[in-house]
């Protein structure tokens, strides 16, 4: 077949197929024929500006721009509405900054994040226009904004940096990265920034007498880095304004221009007022690149250089004061005038930074005046520079100031206050004590002064309380308030004396209530102490003085003579068969001793002591036969045991303690050489009373029948007479009364001993558990009958028991035998 040969027509049905299928394909690559044909991407990043720690960084500037471009081909693009977008990725410290232009729109937007940054970017999109092999660039400019919406100041490292670029109408994109070394600088910082002339230091006065300079220069603040210099610098602002900021208000207090060049200088006039009192302050540096400002984050401190006196106390040395430990803590101070050892410590701090202590900034002399109101001196004191406290002894005579004077027996209160601050770098004279506010204090100087001087202490005219061995002793208190002549009191004495013997002092060691701090014994106005362990039924002699811290005490006056009592004492006497004795009728001699006859047996004396103070610690029975005039008690007193040698015999019995105020002694029957108590004597007796004492002697004191009217214990003795041996039969063990009634109130324990014995009397109730002890262990003289003093129906806590059956049990131990001599349980029933 030819070339040129007809090729027969299709059927109908198939030429309309063929054309239907053409058609589509055209539409398809008329619709994408550009798309399918995009190329690469290429991009390229400008190169940062070299620094002086080596790094390159992308800066902030007022004008100057980065361009980074993108190359995009596509053959078959006829326009810039081809490409959907053109994105740059620039990693930053705050996150990826994310540049992208959309062509339908022709907006730029600038992101970090959420955030919106592109008011802190200026930047231009442009391209070539070569469609098929186009060109995109953004020029970026990094502004100066003192408020940016994110801080992406980026340290210097190694960075990828991302270009994108998307077809219109498809989901592909093509992408082309580069890698740089980079940081990124939008800040700056004073380099070199300082104060020349009287301001060097960073302290001035407001007084002060010269301009001064703040100077430096206006470099970029390098992430990362501080030891940007003058090489960092940035180009020339449009101006520098130099801003003095109050540090705890935080608003500016006065601006002043710095140039318009990055190295700037500002002029601080003399007369530019600065109210420097009471505040810190510190120097900002604010650039203004053509209307876009940045303030420097590091500052300049400018303080003041005024002295502030936080305080100041006096310490050391013998007294009273705020800064004594209590008691003597008071609210002024009391020294002995002419001893040595008071300090004053003074306490400073510069005021700056809204009243945050520093030390001194130079040696600082503080200028401390003192008066009694007439008489004035000065005393110098300085604190050296680096220290915020001095200590130094104080005048404590007119030596070197002839005017610090304060005469013999008198108390003198001396003012001291900070009147004025002088030396190094201070210039301000300042009254009070440095912050507007006086401080004073008060030194009370004692030259020799006792308390209440002229009169002593006054004695209350009532005549004191006296028992038979104490007295209570009254006095009108001193005013010992802060700030009076005797706030310095340290004592009250009170000096007593038993005839013509030394007298003996009672003091704030023997009753705390004596002494300043202590809470006093006061009633009615009147201050009072209790003087104990005193000799029944004697006169003492009293008076009373008044004692201040150094020592010096008030001369003593006329005091008071004053008797203590005797004891109230009761007796009974009994043989354990006859009733007790308990009357007696005082008599020259004891000739009456035939009125109390008692059977010879063990001769049991039981005694009463009623009195307002203590009772005795112990009693003992001195007894005889011996029936002349002669004195059982002698010189001492003491019982005169060199007259009766025997016979005739002096002996002794103790006595025990059967309740809080009563005493039982047994005179016994035993057949020894000196037993007197035999049938036919007489015996007479007084007793001793004894009160124990921690450190001897003990106080012993002797009575007899009529001790509360007469002190010779000598002159009627107690008496009785002994007729025959005893004949009577032993009681069985019983309760007598062993149903408790409101009537009957009492049980009363019975029973026989056949020998000295310890004896327990214990209750028990029903079941068998110990409600109340009336006995434990207590002695009693054996061959008699004995009835104790009964059981009222309380337990131990003396609480009343309720009705129902109860157990005593009466067990007894012998002292001879060492056995258990008696055991026995009796019923009691409490009926009430």
């Amino acid at each position: 077949m030819s070339h040129n040969a007809i090729i027969p027509a299709p059927r109908p049905k198939g030429k309309l197929f063929f054309g239907l299928f053409a058609l589509l394909a055209a539409l398809i690559l008329n619709t994408t024929s550009a798309f399918a044909q995009l190329g690469s991407v290429t991009l390229t990043v400008p190169t940062p500006n070299l620094m002086s720690n080596g790094g390159r960084y992308y800066l902030a500037h007022g004008a100057t721009a980065y361009s980074f471009q993108i190359n995009a081909t596509n053959p078959a693009a006829t326009a810039l509405t081809d490409y959907e977008y053109f994105q740059l990725t620039i990693p930053t410290t705050a996150g990826n900054l994310i540049i992208r232009y959309t062509t339908a729109t022709a907006v730029t937007t600038a992101t970090i994040g959420a955030t919106n940054v592109l008011p802190d970017l200026a930047i231009t999109p442009s391209n070539d226009g070569n469609w098929t092999n186009l060109t995109f660039t953004f020029q970026v400019r990094f502004r100066w904004r003192n408020a940016p919406a994110l801080d992406f100041s980026t340290v210097n490292a190694s960075r990828t940096i991302t270009a994108q670029v998307k077809q219109t109408g498809i989901a592909t994109t093509k992408t082309d990265t580069k890698t740089q070394a980079y940081g990124i600088s939008v800040s700056i910082k004073a380099y070199n920034f300082a104060q020349d002339g009287i301001a060097a230091d960073g302290f001035i006065s407001p007084t002060r007498s010269a301009d001064f300079n703040v100077t430096g220069t206006i470099v970029y603040d390098l992430p990362g880095y501080n030891l940007e210099n003058a090489s960092d610098s940035t180009e020339n602002p449009t101006s520098v304004s130099l801003r003095l900021i109050r540090r705890t208000l935080g608003t500016m207090a006065i601006s002043i221009a710095g140039g318009a060049t990055a190295a700037f200088s500002g002029l601080v006039p003399m007369a530019t007022p600065i109210a420097i009192l009471g505040n810190g302050y510190y120097w900002i540096a604010r650039a203004d690149f053509g209307g876009q400002t940045k303030d420097s984050p590091n500052s300049l401190a400018l303080e003041s250089n005024l002295a502030q006196v936080s305080s100041f106390v006096f310490r050391g040395g013998a007294g009273r004061g705020p800064t004594h430990p209590a008691p003597d803590n008071i609210a002024d101070y009391y020294r002995a005038y002419g001893q040595t050892g008071t300090l004053i410590e003074l306490n400073v701090t510069m005021q700056v930074s809204g009243g945050t202590g520093l030390a001194m900034h130079g040696d600082t002399t503080f200028n401390v005046r003192f008066t009694d109101g007439v008489l004035t001196e000065n005393l110098l004191v300085t604190v050296p520079s680096g220290f915020s406290q001095k200590i130094i002894a104080i005048p404590y005579n007119n030596t070197g100031y002839p005017n610090f004077l304060v005469a013999a027996n008198d108390t003198v209160g001396w003012s001291y206050q900070i009147t004025s601050i002088t030396g190094g770098a201070f210039e301000l004279n300042q009254p009070d004590d440095g912050n507007g506010a006086a401080i004073t204090h008060t030194i009370y100087w004692d030259n020799g002064l006792s308390p209440d001087a002229d009169t002593g202490v006054t004695i209350n005219t009532e005549t004191p309380d006296a028992s038979a061995t104490s007295v209570t002793f009254w006095w009108i208190p001193l005013n010992t308030a802060s700030g009076t002549d005797n706030g310095d009191l340290y004592e009250y004495r009170v000096y007593f004396r038993k005839g013509a013997l030394p007298y003996r002092q009672w003091n704030g060691n023997d009753d705390s209530s004596l002494r300043f701090g202590n809470p006093p014994n006061i009633n009615a106005g009147r201050q009072y102490t209790v003087i104990p362990d005193l000799d029944i039924f004697t006169p003492y002699d009293f008076y009373i003085t008044a004692v201040d811290v150094f020592g010096n005490e008030s001369p003593p006056i006329i005091g008071r003579i004053v008797s203590t009592t005797a004891y109230q004492i009761n007796v009974s006497i009994s043989d354990g068969i006859v009733h007790p004795y308990d009357t007696f009728t005082p008599a020259l001699l004891p000739g009456d001793a035939a009125t109390r006859p008692v059977r010879e047996s063990n001769i049991r004396i039981e005694m009463s002591i009623i009195t307002a103070d203590d009772v005795p610690d112990e009693i003992n029975v001195w007894y005889t036969e011996d029936m002349t005039a002669t004195n059982i008690i002698g010189v001492g007193p003491a019982p005169d045991l060199l007259i009766f040698p025997g016979p005739p015999y002096l002996l002794s019995a103790k006595a025990e303690r059967i309740s809080p105020n009563k005493w039982v002694a047994y005179l016994p029957t035993n057949p020894t050489s000196t037993s007197i108590i035999k049938n036919g004597n007489q015996i007479r007796f007084v007793l001793e009373t004894v009160q124990k004492r921690a450190i001897p002697p003990d106080i012993k004191a002797y009575s007899d029948i009529d001790a509360s009217v007469d002190s010779d214990p000598n002159n009627h003795e107690w008496s009785f007479s002994i007729t025959n041996k005893p004949d009577f039969k032993p009681w069985p063990t019983r309760i007598l009364n062993n149903v408790i009634t409101k009537t009957h109130r009492k049980a009363y324990p019975s029973y026989y001993l056949s020998e000295d014995a310890d004896v327990t009397i214990i209750v028990y109730d029903i079941k068998g558990r110990p409600v109340a002890t009336l006995l434990d262990s207590a002695f009693r003289k054996g061959g008699q009958n004995i009835k104790e003093e009964g059981w009222d129906g309380r337990n131990k806590s003396d609480k009343s028991l309720g009705v129902g059956l109860y157990y005593i049990q009466i067990k007894a131990k012998g002292k001879t035998s060492n056995k258990m001599i008696l055991n026995s349980f009796e019923k009691v029933v409490i009926a009430k």
